[in-house]
């Protein structure tokens, strides 16, 4: 799915925007970094993920590197308590997740699939942090 994918899917089950976060390859979709993504990864705080647990029909997926069991919502937003970003930015009224985040999450899994794209996000966080350099240089 790409960016409005994303923001319809979410938009249409009303969760609430202040409660989560999208992570991963979703927010890596709303950040412009890459065209599509197959699910919409999101974190949220324990309390609210009970809350999904018994109000969006959520369906037990796996128990994740992080020892807390991931749900998903009706097979594409799959969400868990494991993994708060420490930076987030708001994308078309949706919290996601920095790509510094991203990075240190992708790295922390190391998972085989994401070795290229990796290196790629490093290259990127490289060429925004020095442009935000310049930037303040130039003001």
């Amino acid at each position: 799915m790409n960016k409005e994918d994303i923001v319809r899917i979410l938009n249409y089950y009303e969760l609430d925007k202040v409660r989560y976060v999208v992570i991963s390859g979703a927010a890596l979709t709303l950040l412009g970094i890459v065209d599509y993504a197959k699910d919409i990864d999101i974190y949220c705080d324990e309390e609210y993920y009970n809350y999904l647990i018994d109000n969006y029909g959520a369906v037990y997926e796996r128990t994740n590197e992080y020892g807390i069991d991931a749900y998903m919502i009706d097979g594409i937003i799959n969400f868990s308590f494991s993994y708060k970003p420490n930076e987030e930015k708001i994308i078309d009224g949706i919290k996601c997740s920095s790509l510094k985040d991203i990075i240190e999450l992708k790295e922390h899994l190391n998972r085989n699939k994401d070795k290229e794209l990796l290196k790629t996000l490093k290259r990127l966080y490289v060429k925004s942090d020095n442009w935000f350099i310049v930037e303040m240089l130039l003001m």
